[in-house]
């Protein structure tokens, strides 16, 4: 991964909960490698402010600036995420008015 910045540097905000970076592994096993080879680096799972991740059985980690890394357990727009329904949604039919 690269990020790429053209012109003046932006103002880097201080590290909070809910700017986090995202990485979407391919299922709960590639979370559990990723998370078990980190921990071997000295990292261990912090608790997440937003419940959203624990629901959907993501792990997140901080770094050493205080930023956390999020290890969600999908591939996002590919496969519904876990703990949830494929369709959260559904529309129902709508009758055409006489």
């Amino acid at each position: 991964m690269e990020l790429l910045q053209h012109g003046d540097p932006p103002r880097i905000p201080e590290p909070h909960p809910e700017n986090q970076l995202v990485l979407y592994l391919r299922g709960p096993e590639a979370v559990e490698v990723a998370t078990r080879r980190l921990a071997e680096f000295g990292y261990s799972p912090v608790p997440a402010a937003n419940p959203y991740w624990p629901e959907h059985s993501a792990v997140l980690l901080e770094d050493p600036y205080g930023w956390q890394v999020v290890l969600a357990p999908w591939v996002f727009g590919e496969e519904p995420q876990p703990g949830r329904l494929s369709q959260p949604w559904v529309l129902a039919p709508v009758s055409p008015r006489p």
